[in-house]
């Protein structure tokens, strides 16, 4: 039992004790392992103790951790909560200052350093960081790439520069919930991020191209293709469906550990509502003519990932009641109202959360007039320091209202039974971190999520696609956007 091998300021659970386990015995031989535990299950714990039994046999000296930037903080939080480490983790910029210099260089001096590095920084090509990871490897290295489903998609720029330059780490893992949203397809890039040359061996040096014709390879296994033609008498193959799954299970079976919460802990369902609610006049008139405005442009395309967040944006704004140019409220929004109103009766802790900013500025708005500036918290780009807003929400006030984008990871609200979910984004996997943040260990009574919903509106199609477990897009990628848009 590796995990009896170090002292543990929290015993781990039960299934934490497997996934420990089966981790340190795959970072022996081979030195990768994937840690699919859905939320609540201890990842971050796993993988810190893991480092530390692998630690005590002489065989780990360093760590990096690759994650969003919005869940850096969670970091700098769990490692102190999970180990014995003195000194602080260290996040990794590109800045060539003597002052950032000598800190990195002070953290490189720790007993065992800890770095973090934002996944966006591998969006473009980063000499400084490459040369910077290839010296870090020169020591045995782990290196944690967390959510490791935002690398799912080969024919990005930062999957193969990810994986190019951390290639020379001894230890690789990657930590999610969700490794596909809709497709066992997703888990391409996740291994081959664990080990290059995963699921078809290399002739030669590992490249860009030839991952790229590994997924191709891949795909035509796996995947179930169909033929569009465009308006336009343009062809292309879309995925329809996923075929041989049970080969990919096989494959990877050995080096993951998959946990769900249904089978290691007891929590209650969760419990959706719908709020339906009318447009306001002039909400109608500005989306009938934006309506009208795509269907002239783009009626006879088909909805594609590339396109149909950007095409559908403003739309989305004025539904939720919004301008899109200026942020201005149209007229009283709806939505807002009804919010206000079914919430006045709740006595507990009300989370919030929305698509766009304007959405944000104008609840917390109407909030702040109802019940005093102090019961009502922001948590969004803007929000100068989330930590100390988080614990203020935690402590005194009773709304947190922010985006799903920095919502929806890494923060833990179990406190908290109420959400409302004013708007959505299209993506199914960020939907399911969101409503995961408050149904966890140490809940108290049901979870209840709120959906405001106005009628006749695209809203209505994410509601549906999320019941579906699918990502708006991939829900209707065989229509034009006449056809999602009647």
């Amino acid at each position: 039992m590796h995990v009896d091998k170090v002292k543990h300021k929290y015993p781990p659970r039960e299934n934490q004790v497997i996934a420990i386990n089966e981790t340190v015995e795959d970072f022996i031989q081979p030195g990768f392992h994937g840690l699919l535990l859905e939320m609540s299950l201890g990842k971050s714990k796993c993988i810190l103790d893991t480092a530390r039994i692998m630690r005590s046999y002489g065989a780990l000296d360093r760590i990096i951790i690759i994650c969003a930037k919005v869940i850096q903080s969670v970091w700098v939080e769990e490692i102190p909560k999970h180990t014995f480490a003195k000194e602080p983790p260290f996040i990794y910029e590109n800045k060539d200052t003597h002052k950032y210099k000598k800190q990195l260089k002070a953290a490189l001096a720790a007993k065992v350093p800890i770095i973090i590095v934002r996944l966006e920084l591998f969006q473009r090509k980063n000499k400084v960081l490459q040369e910077f990871l290839t010296e870090y490897f020169t020591q045995p290295t782990l290196v944690i790439l967390d959510e490791s489903s935002k690398i799912k998609n080969v024919d990005t720029e930062r999957t193969p520069r990810l994986i190019e330059y951390t290639r020379g780490s001894a230890y690789r893992a990657i930590l999610t919930g969700t490794p596909w949203t809709e497709s066992p397809l997703d888990i391409f890039s996740q291994m081959e991020f664990l080990q290059t040359g995963f699921w078809y061996r290399y002739n030669g040096e590992w490249g860009k191209n030839i991952l790229k014709k590994h997924w191709y390879i891949f795909r035509n296994r796996y995947a179930i293709m169909q033929k569009i033609i465009t308006g336009e008498g343009r062809t292309f193959q879309v995925v329809v469906g996923t075929r041989r799954t049970e080969e990919i299970a096989r494959k990877i079976q050995p080096y993951i550990t998959q946990q769900k919460k249904a089978d290691w802990l007891d929590l209650p369902d969760k419990i959706y509502q719908t709020l339906h609610v009318e447009l306001n006049k002039e909400q109608k008139q500005a989306y009938k003519q934006l309506k009208q405005e795509l269907i002239l442009e783009y009626g006879d395309k088909l909805l594609t990932v590339a396109n149909t967040v950007t095409l559908l944006t403003r739309l989305r704004q004025v539904a939720g009641g919004f301008y899109p140019e200026t942020g201005e409220p149209i007229g009283n929004p709806p939505g807002i109202e009804i919010l206000l109103e079914d919430v006045s009766e709740y006595p507990g802790k009300v989370l919030i959360s929305c698509a766009y900013v304007a959405e944000v500025d104008g609840i917390v708005k109407e909030l702040k007039k109802v019940y005093g500036p102090d019961q009502v918290v922001t948590f969004y780009g803007d929000t100068q320091n989330r930590d100390e807003e988080k614990l203020r929400f935690q402590n005194d006030a009773k709304f947190l209202v922010g985006t799903e984008q920095v919502m929806a990871y890494g923060h833990n609200w179990q406190f908290c039974s109420l959400m409302y979910r004013y708007s959505l984004a299209f993506s199914y996997e960020r939907n399911a971190q969101l409503t995961d943040r408050i149904h966890r260990p140490g809940m108290v009574g049901e979870a209840v999520y709120k959906d405001i919903v106005h009628t006749g509106t695209v809203q209505e199609k994410t509601i549906k696609a999320f019941v579906d477990k699918k990502d708006v897009v991939e829900a209707f990628d065989k229509m034009t956007m006449k056809e999602f848009l009647g």
